[in-house]
């Protein structure tokens, strides 16, 4: 978490959350696996803070850094970001649907709800759906926007007679 060299983070950031008319529940942080690695003993005065204040916390690109599952015996984030790396073309790939599947049944157990980011074919948008992935990020939904929110376009899935 870079911002936890920097003394006062967190009270920084709820002085921005209360002066944007915001509540700390209605913010989410997202910290990567690196992030944690580089700075334990921050990171989790940190994330103790951020909770107690009610904001949320989530892993971005899960399974594109080294600590992977055992980061969740750590850190019980809210939400949990599977990286594109392993969404890409899943539909195709059998070690990746074993590793998703296992992450699915794992945070179910640990009540934290799962977003697949990258998605971008129609294919892997139903692969990951029927796993059980409620939450999407990709190109097929909707492209990035600065300081905007991107048009949602919802693709239409094809039924196979």
């Amino acid at each position: 978490m870079r911002h936890v060299v920097r003394h006062n983070a967190v009270d920084i950031l709820l002085a921005q959350i209360t002066r944007h008319g915001l509540v700390p529940e209605q913010v989410i942080v997202e910290v990567t696996e690196d992030e944690v690695i580089s700075g334990y003993d921050e990171f989790t005065i940190a994330i103790m803070q951020l909770r107690s204040a009610g904001i949320g916390l989530a892993i971005d690109d899960f399974g594109a850094g080294f600590a992977g599952l055992s980061l969740l015996t750590k850190f019980q984030p809210g939400e949990l970001k599977i990286d594109r790396s392993i969404v890409t073309d899943i539909h195709l790939h059998g070690p990746k649907q074993a590793i998703v599947n296992a992450i699915v049944k794992c945070c179910a157990e640990l009540e934290i709800s799962v977003v697949a980011e990258g998605v971008e074919k129609v294919e892997e948008w139903c692969w990951l759906e029927a796993a059980g992935i409620k939450h999407f990020q990709g190109y097929l939904f909707a492209k990035p926007a600065l300081n905007g929110v991107a048009p949602v376009c919802w693709p239409v899935k094809q039924v196979k007679a």
